[in-house]
C-alpha cells in the first residue's frame, strides 16, 4: 500500500495493518510512485482512488506495467475532455458547457440551458455540485464555487467549473473492469441520493432491483464507451444523469 499519509489521506492503523507493506510515497506524484514501486519491484499498480488513475497509469507505463493508457487516464479526471471524447465517438452525452471565469457563465447558459447541473471539473463525491434553474442562480453558484473553492485528498477542486443538462430519473454506477476480453461488469449498483439540489450520496444498492431490458441498456451503454479500448485492466465509469 502506497499513501501520502497526510491531509486526507492518511490510512488508519488497521488498514496499514492489514497491507503486506505500507510506504509512505507522494501519491500525486507519477515519478515517485514509479520509483518506489521500481524498488519494490511490483507486478501491476492499482489505483485506490479516482484522483490516482493517471497517476497509476502513467507510473505503470514507465515501469512497462500493465496499465490504462495515460490519454485514456486523464479523461477520468477531466469532465468536459471527457464529454467532448464521448460525444466525437458518437455516444450520447448530455449539453454541457466549461466555464473557467465568470465571463462564460451567459455563454454556458445559453448553450445548456435550466435546469442545469453546475460541478466542478475534476471533482468527486458531489463536492460543490448544485442544481441550477436560472441565469441568477448560476451565477451565484459560479461565484460561491470559485471563491469557496476547496482542497479534496491534496487537489484543488472548483476553479474551472462543468455546467451540464439536468436529466430527470435515478442514478445507477456500472462496477466493473476491464482485461483483455473487453469490458467485465460485475454489478449495476443504484445510488441514494439526498433531496434536489445537491446530490448528496447517502447510500447504495448492490444489485440494483432492474429489468432484464433495463439493465441491458446500461450495460450496453458502458459497453459502447469501454469497446474501443487495448487490453488493460480498469474499474468501469459510474454512470449518473445527474451529475458524475
Amino acid at each position: 500500500m502506497f499513501s501520502a499519509n497526510r491531509d486526507e489521506r492518511v490510512i488508519l492503523p488497521a488498514l496499514r495493518n492489514a497491507a503486506a507493506s505500507f510506504t509512505v510515497v507522494d501519491t500525486a506524484s507519477p515519478d515517485a510512485v514509479a520509483a518506489t514501486a521500481r524498488a519494490m519491484r511490483v507486478d501491476a499498480i492499482v489505483p485506490g482512488f479516482e484522483y490516482t488513475v493517471g497517476v497509476a497509469a502513467q507510473a505503470a507505463a514507465r515501469l512497462g506495467l500493465p496499465h490504462l493508457p495515460p490519454e485514456a487516464a486523464a479523461l477520468t479526471q477531466d469532465k468536459p475532455h471527457s464529454r467532448l471524447h464521448l460525444a466525437t465517438v458518437g455516444v450520447a452525452v448530455p449539453q454541457f458547457a466549461q466555464i473557467a471565469a465568470p465571463r462564460d457563465i451567459l455563454t454556458a447558459a445559453s448553450q445548456v440551458g435550466f435546469p442545469a447541473v453546475l460541478k466542478p471539473v475534476n471533482g468527486c463525491g458531489s463536492q460543490l455540485v448544485t442544481r441550477v434553474t436560472s441565469l441568477a442562480e448560476l451565477q451565484f453558484e459560479v461565484e460561491r464555487a470559485m471563491h469557496q473553492g476547496g482542497v479534496d485528498m491534496g487537489r484543488k477542486i472548483g476553479n474551472v467549473l462543468l455546467l451540464e443538462q439536468h436529466l430527470e430519473g435515478p442514478e445507477y454506477c456500472i462496477e466493473g473492469y476491464i482485461d483483455g476480453r473487453g469490458p467485465r461488469v460485475v454489478a449495476v449498483t443504484e445510488k441514494l441520493l439526498s433531496a434536489e439540489p445537491y446530490f448528496v450520496e447517502m447510500g447504495h444498492t448492490v444489485e440494483a432491483a432492474l429489468t432484464q431490458e433495463h439493465r441491458a441498456a446500461l450495460v450496453g451503454y458502458i459497453e459502447k464507451i469501454t469497446a474501443p479500448t487495448v487490453p488493460y485492466t480498469r474499474r468501469l465509469p459510474c454512470g449518473s444523469p445527474h451529475h458524475t
